[in-house]
Parts: structure tokens; C-alpha cells; sequence
């Protein structure tokens, strides 16, 4: 592990610190904060779950967050609405600060790991979108996908194993780094023995199967529900229509655009140089959320978020050289591109419309979204490609400048 020296997690705490005070202050805030998904989570803080008639799946299979909400409300004495507002500002806080403690990581330099936490702020469903809709739970969830991929950098398998067995609890996408740990443990260098993958893949099955079995449910909003639809075949057939595929596609490339704007000939070396392992194990992570997206429903590019740990690693594998004294300024400047790229494409600074009463220009905002026309999602794609393009050259141009001056 990198050596954490005091002033170093100071900037990083800066660094988080700042970021979402950024972003809190050029975002808006819903109202009313129980809107579509978000109706089930507070009912679930403020009612628990036995004996409460409002259940509904997906929504009460995820009860680790609202039960927090409600605990925090019993103990302070606080409504559940502010307890949500408040958890997902420190969340928040806490999951920039973990991207930069994972790039740091990996790069062992503090301008990739600043690059990396910077990035992710920039990302309209990193963080933006939670601190508008604060009582969704994606944020909590992200944070514990963040700390579990983590965990496994460390090499501390089982520990990313059990803390991806609580996020399952907070969201399904976090199932992704538990069949990770497992795989690991099956091709990775230290090789886990049998009873312990045993354990672990049982353990993953209770957290997905456990809540099912255990609470009951008045009502499916699932997409896909094998379990309480009798037509989930059909269901499953319209999930995976390919004009779904093109939104998803869209969301997880631009979710990427800052490591494809830096991306480079000598950078994508680096990254195959990581071995057929971990390459493997990440072309399995971008699998799985693009699968898991298709069957999420309609609001598709929220769920590209998920690919914040590949995003983080990537970006901090590209950064990790530390620039001469003397290039560090171009360094700076093709970070800084990337960044004003990402910052302008996920349109930080707008106000978000309300979803319950103006849901189309909701939708429109990002693009990919179910709802969204075909020629918002193509228009966005044009200015995606732009950005990319425009971003990648004028990035190239000051490594050009850089090499020039090296």
C-alpha cells in the first residue's frame, strides 16, 4: 500500500471537500424528495419494513440505506427527508475522497489521484444527480463498490467480498466486485482454496436470495421479475432490444470520456501491461454493468455511474509517470482539457427539471435515458464524438509540446 502522509490525506480530504461543495452549490434540489423510485425508499424509513402494506420490488430488497435513514431519525429525532439530504452530502464527501484514495493507489502520485476525484465530480451521476434526488441510493452503493474494488487492489479479497455482500443490500450492481473476489480467488495469483470459495459464493447467493425470501411484497416494479411476473421471458426480450443497447452503449462511453480524451499508445501499454488477469476480470466488470443496465429499466445512464472504479483505475494507470518539473505545466494543461470536457459535457452548472412534472426535459438533460427521442439520444452522441475528438487532440497536442520541451 502507498504511504499516506498526513498533508496527503489532508489534500485529498480538500480535494473531496471541495468538490462537493462545488457541485452542491450549482445543483437544485427535488421536490418533493418522494418521486418514482425514491416513494419506496422513504416509505421504508419512515415505516420499516415488517408489517409495512407499501412494499414493492425491487425497491424493498435494497433496505440498508432506508434502515440507516431511520435509525439516525429515531436516534436524533430528526424527519427521514433531512437525515437523506444530510447522509448523501457526507456520502458523497466520503466516495470522492475513496476515488482519490483508490488513485493514489494505484498511481502513487497525487495529480492522477486529483485527476480521478476531479473526474468523477464531473460526472453528472456521480454526483450531481444524487445531491439533486438525495433520496435515491446509488451514491451509498457506489461508495461501497468503490471500497470493495478497492479492498481487492490491496489484495484483501475477503474483506472486499464481505463489503460487497452488504452493498447487494443497497443496490444489485453491487454484486459485481463480490463474483470478482470470487473470480479472483480462482485465477488470481493467490489462489483461495475450496471451502473458501464455497463460503463466498454462498454468501453472495444469501444476499441476494435472503431479502426475496424473507420480505414480502405487494407490488413488482421490477423490469425483469422472474418472480412475481409470469411474462418476465417477454419482459426480458424488451429489455434487451437493441435500441437499449445503443443508450447503454452511449452512457458507459461517455461515463469514460476522460480516459479516452487522455488515452494514448504509450498509456493503453500500461494498461495491458496489468496482465491477462485483470484485464480479464475488468472486461468482466464492463460486461456486467452493461448487462445489469439493460435490465435496470428505463433510466439506463444513471446506472453507467457503476463503472466508477474502472473509470478511476484507468485514469490513474494512464497518470502514474509523475511529469518533470519542467513538462508538469503540460501535464496540468491535458488534465485540465479532459476535465473542462467532462464538466461541460455533463452540464454541471444546469438547474435539473423536475421528473414528476416534467419528465421528458428531465430525460433530455443527459441522454440515453428510456424515455429520450431518438434524435436527442443521436444528437448527444454527435457532441460526444466532438468532445472526445476536440478534447483527444488538444490533449495529444500538449504532450507534443511536452515531449518538445522534455
Amino acid at each position: 500500500m502507498k504511504a499516506f502522509r498526513t498533508h496527503t490525506w489532508l489534500y485529498g480530504a480538500a480535494i473531496a471537500l471541495g468538490c462537493v461543495a462545488l457541485v452542491d452549490g450549482l445543483t437544485n434540489t427535488i421536490s418533493p424528495p418522494t418521486q418514482y423510485d425514491s416513494t419506496f425508499y422513504v416509505d421504508m424509513a419512515e415505516h420499516g419494513l415488517w408489517g409495512n402494506p407499501n412494499l414493492a420490488a425491487q425497491f424493498a430488497y435494497r433496505p440498508l440505506v432506508p434502515l440507516l435513514v431511520q435509525g439516525i431519525a429515531a436516534t436524533t429525532g430528526a424527519a427521514v427527508d433531512p437525515v437523506f439530504y444530510w447522509l448523501a452530502r457526507a456520502v458523497a464527501a466520503a466516495l470522492i475522497f475513496s476515488v482519490w484514495a483508490l488513485a493514489f493507489e494505484v498511481a502513487g502520485t497525487a495529480l492522477a489521484a486529483a485527476a480521478a476525484a476531479l473526474a468523477a465530480a464531473f460526472s453528472f451521476y456521480v454526483l450531481k444527480l444524487p445531491l439533486f434526488w438525495h433520496t435515491l441510493v446509488d451514491i451509498e452503493a457506489l461508495l461501497v463498490m468503490v471500497w470493495s474494488v478497492h479492498a481487492l487492489t490491496l489484495g484483501r479479497r475477503r474483506f472486499g467480498l464481505a463489503l460487497a455482500c452488504a452493498g447487494i443490500l443497497m443496490k444489485e450492481f453491487v454484486v459485481i466486485p463480490a463474483l470478482l473476489s470470487l473470480a479472483a480467488g480462482v485465477w488470481g495469483k493467490r489462489r483461495a482454496k475450496r471451502g473458501e470459495l464455497l463460503v463466498g459464493a454462498l454468501a453472495v447467493l444469501a444476499a441476494i436470495a435472503l431479502p426475496r425470501v424473507a420480505i414480502s411484497v405487494a407490488n413488482s416494479y421490477q423490469s425483469v421479475d422472474p418472480i412475481h411476473a409470469a411474462g418476465w421471458l417477454g419482459d426480458l426480450a424488451i429489455a434487451l432490444e437493441p435500441s437499449r443497447w445503443l443508450s447503454v452503449g452511449f452512457s458507459m462511453l461517455a461515463f469514460m470520456m476522460p480516459a479516452l480524451i487522455l488515452a494514448s499508445p504509450k498509456r493503453i501499454a500500461r494498461l495491458r501491461a496489468l496482465g491477462s488477469v485483470r484485464l480479464g476480470l475488468g472486461a468482466v466488470y464492463l460486461a456486467l454493468v452493461a448487462l445489469l443496465s439493460l435490465l435496470g429499466g428505463s433510466d439506463m445512464p444513471r446506472f453507467s455511474a457503476y463503472l466508477l472504479p474502472l473509470l478511476t483505475i484507468a485514469l490513474a494507470v494512464f497518470l502514474e509517470d509523475e511529469p518533470r518539473e519542467s513538462t508538469r505545466a503540460f501535464r496540468v494543461l491535458e488534465i485540465a482539457i479532459a476535465l473542462g470536457a467532462t464538466f461541460a459535457f455533463n452540464r454541471i452548472w444546469i438547474a435539473i427539471p423536475d421528473p414528476l412534472t416534467q419528465l421528458a426535459p428531465f430525460a433530455e438533460v443527459f441522454g440515453g435515458h428510456g424515455e429520450c427521442s431518438g434524435p436527442r439520444l443521436a444528437a448527444r452522441a454527435v457532441e460526444l464524438a466532438l468532445f472526445i475528438g476536440v478534447g483527444a487532440t488538444l490533449a495529444s497536442l500538449a504532450r507534443y509540446r511536452s515531449a518538445l520541451a522534455d
